[in-house]
């Protein structure tokens, strides 16, 4: 092995970043996905993320910096059964 090749982990960077900086928790046992208060940080105003698979469902989300600087969340699409809880 060299030093120069990608490693796994810097493959799993980005997802992992996503999932904790918007506060999404998922639970595909429960059908369940949690958002815990989700921040961006200040170079973005707005992510909107599709296809995100929590076990057999599937959602389209959408996170905004509000007029307030408060991170507005917006569930525009589920496919399956889950249940979706903003938190703070």
């Amino acid at each position: 092995p060299v030093a120069c090749h990608p490693q796994a982990w810097a493959a799993g960077a980005v997802p992992y970043l996503l999932q904790t900086s918007l506060g999404l928790v998922p639970d595909a046992f429960r059908r369940h996905l949690r958002i815990i208060r989700p921040a961006l940080p200040p170079f973005l105003q707005e992510v909107e993320i599709d296809h995100l698979q929590v076990g057999s469902a599937s959602v389209h989300l959408q996170f905004r910096r509000g007029p307030n600087g408060r991170i507005e969340t917006e569930l525009l699409h589920v496919e399956g059964k889950l249940e979706v809880v903003v938190e703070g």
